[in-house]
């Protein structure tokens, strides 16, 4: 794994530290978007929709993840990124994650 550390800063926040010396915030935004930064520089983006009613809190939600998109500076860390990302939305929703396999097969690195 390249990620050398995960820091976490509050619920909706962490901080990653990659072995070349990067450091990327990452942050659950809107209600359905996970931004990664480096340096306040937008360098990606995890988006969601809700496949479940988020009405009912009897329900764990359900989402799905809709669309990845990481900057090619950062592209061979993708992978790691994206799983940090895709975690940090789970945990914060309390929800379950629905990842499709034509995400997991166009070279997403989320999988």
């Amino acid at each position: 794994m390249s990620l050398l550390q995960i820091i976490p800063i509050n619920k909706k926040d962490q901080r990653v530290v990659l072995d070349n010396g990067f450091v990327i915030d990452i942050s659950v935004e809107k209600m359905f978007e996970v931004g990664m930064y480096i340096q306040s520089r937008k360098i990606g983006l995890i988006k969601f929709s809700a496949l479940s009613s988020l009405n009912n809190l009897e329900i764990q939600p359900y989402y799905n993840l809709e669309e990845i998109a990481i900057k090619s500076e950062v592209e061979q860390y993708s992978e790691d990124l994206c799983k940090v990302a895709v975690d940090l939305f789970r945990v914060y929703t309390n929800g379950r994650i629905r990842i499709t396999s034509d995400l997991l097969n166009a070279d997403t690195g989320c999988g």
